[in-house]
Order: C-alpha cells, then structure tokens, then sequence
C-alpha cells in the first residue's frame, strides 16, 4: 500500500488505475492504513492541549480582550471561548485521554462513512457497487488529510489553513 501513496498525489490518474486493480479487504486497509493514519490527528490534538497549553491560554486571553470590546462579537463566539479558556485551564490529563480517544474514534469511523456514501453513489456515475473498492477509494483519500493533522500540534492560522 505505502507504494502507492507518493505517486498517487503525483501521477493520480494512472495510480487510481493501477490501484483499481489491488485487492484489498477492508480489514486489510483498516489494519495497515487507517489505524495508523488516524491516529496523527488524535495524538497531534492531545500534544497540542497538554504541551502547548500556555500558548493556547495567551491566545485565547488576547481573543477575549479584543472581542469584548467589540460590540458585533456574537455572545456565543465569547461564551464558547471563555469555556475553552476554562478547559485549558483546568490541567486535566485524564479528560485530555479521553477527548484524543474521541477524537481518535471518530477518525477511524471517518472512512467507513465516506465508503457509504462512495458505494451508494458510485453506480449514479458509472462506477460499480463493491464495498472493498469504496472502502479503498475513502481511506486513500483521507490519508493527506490524516496527515495534516499533525500540524493540530500548534493552532495557529497558518497551521488551520495547512489542515484546510
């Protein structure tokens, strides 16, 4: 599978094609790709909260103080940051596990909806209803995505517009 991945982004056409002809199982994928793939977003958010905390909490504090004095800010966007500035606050390793064990469940079941959605819609295109083919289509397009989840580490626009 990891031959694919470099020319898939460089040569997609004739690697879809080639990857077309693969046999892989769902297990397969889920085994060797997105277990592994999805875990970069997770991990990165939970280092990004519990290394990096300070750094989020300045941010959030110089937010709240140019959002407060401005009189169009809607009261959710203060309200919402002020509970985050609360949770950053409260240094909390085991909610902070359990939110990267969230975050980490809903990356592995990310592909299995987007195969859903590939096996229902592929015959309005022309495509053929094989749920291993859907299931390869959805995980291979999510790893570039799965990958730019490690700049989740530091939040920052340029990091949210690399993710983007």
């Amino acid at each position: 599978m990891v031959k694919y991945f470099l020319d898939l982004y460089l040569k997609p056409k004739t690697t879809w094609e080639k990857l077309s002809e693969e046999n892989f199982t769902i297990s397969q994928i889920y085994a060797k790709l997105v277990v592994i793939f999805a875990f970069i977003p997770a991990v990165s958010h939970f280092i990004g909260f519990v290394v990096f905390r300070d750094y989020y909490v300045s941010a959030v504090k110089q937010f709240l103080e140019m959002a407060e004095k401005d009189k169009e800010q809607p009261a959710r966007t203060i309200a919402y940051m002020k509970a985050l500035m609360h949770e950053l606050q409260d240094n909390d390793i085991v909610q902070e596990f359990l939110i990267m064990a969230v975050t980490y469940g809903f990356e592995l079941l990310k592909p299995l909806v987007i195969a859903i959605i590939i096996l229902f819609l592929s015959p309005a295109f022309g495509g053929i209803k094989d749920p291993d083919k859907s299931f390869t289509v959805s995980a291979f397009a999510l790893v570039p995505s799965w990958m730019a989840g490690a700049f989740y580490i530091m939040n920052s626009p340029i990091s949210m517009f690399m993710v983007f």
